[in-house]
């Protein structure tokens, strides 16, 4: 997630607190230059109930990376501040937390003269569009060459995707949103579930024994929760649900056959 803004609106300060670093936080414009970044995990209290009862050789909790970028200015798209250097930045990031000053303070300066969230806030949007604006551009005059005038057919849809997504930022001035998550989303079914762990999973998927976290914690143990008739074995149709702990069986030979064919 990379924190971004106008300079000195405060997003080192953020990024300290998030992180809990000593980065510098000054009351001038670009106080920070080169981009910090910190790794955070992000607190679970069943994934701390889990460890403490399994006590696993290692242990890798979900973590958040938080990059504090340097400030945006108006025209940075032409290299004002620090320009093309700040949106490469950026371009890494798979989350922006846009941080916009309201606060008065005479004693803290504001890039632009005066407190105004509604035109910083534009002047961030109006600079990130710009920027894909030039990068889908250039983006699609290399396709061109390739799909139209050296007849690539496998880069088509590509070239045509993205020659729809020029038109709704270039000349229309609109938002594309797009999401692709690695977390299996609400509704998924168990074989997409274990697929997500790894594609063998999916492809050789036989059954999912699954419990409930809150009635792991409760009854205490494993052999407790299979006792009460809590654990449960599923099938292809069941759906995954948040706070299920899940033992997948598939068959691992079913994987490399479909690689074969």
């Amino acid at each position: 997630m990379g924190l971004v803004g106008l300079p000195n609106v405060g997003k080192s300060t953020l990024f300290n607190i998030l992180t809990n670093s000593q980065v510098a936080a000054e009351n001038f414009p670009f106080c920070t230059i080169d981009p910090n970044e910190s790794r955070v995990p992000v607190p679970d209290k069943r994934f701390d109930f889990l460890c403490e009862y399994f006590k696993p050789l290692s242990k890798v909790p979900a973590f958040l990376n938080v990059v504090d970028i340097a400030g945006l200015v108006k025209g940075a798209n032409e290299g004002q501040g620090l320009g093309n250097a700040f949106l490469s930045h950026i371009r890494a990031c798979d989350a922006i937390f846009h941080l916009c000053r309201c606060f008065e303070d005479e004693d803290v300066s504001h890039v632009e003269g005066d407190i105004n969230p509604v035109r910083d806030i534009e002047i961030i949007n109006e600079e990130l569009r710009l920027k894909d604006e030039e990068y889908l551009t250039q983006l699609v005059d290399k396709l061109e060459r390739t799909v139209v005038r050296g007849n690539d057919k496998k880069s088509k849809p590509e070239y045509d995707i993205l020659c729809k997504i020029k038109h709704l930022i270039c000349e229309e001035k609109r938002h594309v949103r797009f999401a692709d998550w690695n977390a299996a989303e609400k509704g998924t079914k168990a074989p997409q579930a274990a697929g997500r762990i790894h594609t063998d999973f999916e492809k050789g998927f036989i059954m999912a024994e699954v419990m409930k976290f809150d009635d792991f914690k409760e009854e205490g143990s494993e052999a407790a929760l299979k006792a009460s008739g809590k654990y449960r074995q599923q099938g292809r149709n069941y759906v995954v649900e948040d706070g299920d702990i899940i033992f997948f069986k598939f068959n691992a030979g079913a994987g490399l056959q479909a690689k074969k064919k």
